[in-house]
């Protein structure tokens, strides 16, 4: 049994777009992190989810919102700022 941290990259295609921070055109990768309760390797509780995006450009890293996260999950386009 074991509680840890974990990241996870999430499958993600916005295409190009500005980036805010140096304004080249990037894409961006996303991902989320999560706290996790496991018993005997197998993951049982997942919590305190947050999501991410990271440039390709620059590397700065932008927190998303909940809402930005689960659509970026589902594949659907989201808006970094």
């Amino acid at each position: 049994m074991g509680i840890y941290d974990k990241q996870k990259e999430i499958p993600y295609n916005g295409g190009m777009e500005i980036c805010s921070e140096c304004g080249r055109y990037c894409s961006y990768k996303v991902f989320v992190t999560y706290t996790c309760l496991s018993l005997f390797f197998i993951p049982v509780f997942k919590w305190s989810k947050q999501y991410f995006a990271k440039s390709s450009c620059c590397g700065k890293t932008y927190e998303l919102t909940k809402e930005q996260g689960k659509q970026a999950e589902k594949g659907e386009k989201i808006t970094v700022k």
